[in-house]
Parts: structure tokens; C-alpha cells; sequence
């Protein structure tokens, strides 16, 4: 039953890839007494009024993203306890993204990652099946 398993994870499994990009726009946001906003909701949204990005500021109150088009684009910046503000601005040339680095994670890598946790379940199975036939006597 568990080569079953390993096969679809051998078969089925995907590699993890990432991209480093160099040309992204990003805004700082921060209270008048410097303080960044950390943590504060945002939400992005394209010219074309849609929601472009949604997410948190991160500790030090910034926001990365990179448009896909020119034109008016729209902010909002929410901290929850009455903060924020909404600004508008414009975009001229949006760049295709610069990578600076790429890279993916081994298939060998995910192969032993799954060998390792079929051998895990299946010493948890036969130690409490064990714990439970001994556990009588």
C-alpha cells in the first residue's frame, strides 16, 4: 500500500521556484513622528479599479509590488485604530521585471523529504500498534 503512495508523490510532485526582482515600486509609510506603520492593511488597486494587491506593510511600515500597466493607480493604508490615508499616482512606464536571481528546489531534495515522512508514519503506526499488543500483557 505505501509504494502506491510513493509512486503518486514521485509522480505528481512539483518543484518550488523562485524569482528576485530588482525593478519593483515601493512606498514607505510611517506616522509624523516617524514611526513606520508596521503591520497596516493595504490594498492596491489598478487603473482599472480592480484590486491589484492586498496584504500587511511589513515591520518597517513598506509595500512592494509591481504594476503591469500605466496609468492612475490607487492606495489605501488602513492601521485599524484610525490611521491611514488613500493616495493616488501615477504610473508612465511599467517595466517588464528585472530577475536578478532564479532558482528551484531539487527533485531529489522533495524525494527524500517524501521518503522521510513515509518512514515517519510508519514507525508512528507500528509504535503505537506495538504500545497497544504490549500494553495488555
Amino acid at each position: 500500500m505505501h509504494h502506491y503512495f510513493l509512486w503518486t508523490l514521485i509522480l505528481i510532485s512539483h518543484g518550488v521556484e523562485y524569482e528576485f526582482f530588482e525593478n519593483a515600486k515601493g512606498i514607505r509609510v510611517y506616522y509624523e513622528n516617524g514611526t513606520p506603520m508596521s503591520f497596516a492593511d493595504y490594498k492596491i488597486y489598478s487603473p482599472d479599479g480592480k484590486i491589484f494587491a492586498e496584504g500587511m506593510t511589513d515591520k518597517k511600515g513598506r509595500i512592494l509590488f509591481l504594476p503591469d500597466k500605466k496609468g492612475e493607480w490607487k492606495i489605501e493604508v488602513d492601521d485599524g485604530m484610525g490611521h491611514g490615508f488613500i493616495k493616488t499616482f501615477s504610473i508612465e512606464n511599467p517595466e517588464e521585471p528585472v530577475v536578478t536571481q532564479k532558482g528551484n528546489i531539487p527533485f531529489y531534495s522533495k524525494f527524500i523529504t517524501g521518503i522521510s515522512l513515509i518512514i515517519g508514519f510508519t514507525g508512528i503506526f507500528f509504535y503505537i500498534t506495538a504500545r497497544k499488543k504490549y500494553a495488555h500483557t
